[in-house]
């Protein structure tokens, strides 16, 4: 079957879109607004989201030859060909959605820790990237924020006077 490109993802009709968890817009390309729809890549995407019970924030999905360039992606990125998937990982354990996603099948997996976020592709197995740090404790949570050292409050501002008029209501005390 022809993955199809579409020349705005606002072009997709609705009952061709199974995906419940996902929508066009944010799939599409953040350069041209196009977007090409791979079925099996983006089956394997919705079992990740189901497997893993969470959102994913999707920082890049399919891109155009002429925005993968002005972005500098690489030449023959998996995105151009709507397999590929950039995920953030600020609200996920980086090591478990790896192991998910290799689970349900995605075969190409690039680390960018420095970036915050996790390519995965139905492409060639590979991977790539620098390693995302161990979670020492994943049962921790992270402390509370720190208290400023000191807190200076502002004297409170005098009282003023109350209208003539107004002062049979709220008499002084």
């Amino acid at each position: 079957m022809k993955t199809p490109l579409y020349a705005s993802w606002r072009d997709v009709p609705p009952e061709t879109w199974p995906w419940p968890h996902f929508r066009p817009s944010e799939l599409a390309c953040r350069g041209t607004g196009q977007l090409m729809v791979d079925s099996e890549a983006m089956d394997k995407l919705e079992a990740l989201r189901r497997l893993i019970d969470a959102p994913m924030v999707i920082n890049s999905g399919y891109r155009s030859p002429v925005h993968n360039r002005a972005v500098q992606g690489a030449p023959r990125s998996k995105h151009m060909e709507g397999i590929a998937f950039d995920v953030r990982m600020e609200d996920h354990d980086p090591h478990r959605f790896i192991a998910a996603a290799r689970e349900v099948g995605f075969t190409g997996i690039g680390t960018y820790p420095h970036m915050g976020f996790v390519h995965i592709d139905t492409g060639p197995e590979r991977s790539w990237g620098d390693p995302f740090p161990p979670d020492d404790d994943e049962d921790h949570a992270p402390p509370p924020p720190a208290l400023p050292r000191k807190i200076t409050l502002a004297p409170p501002p005098k009282a003023k006077a109350l209208p003539r008029a107004l002062s049979k209501f709220w008499p002084r005390r």
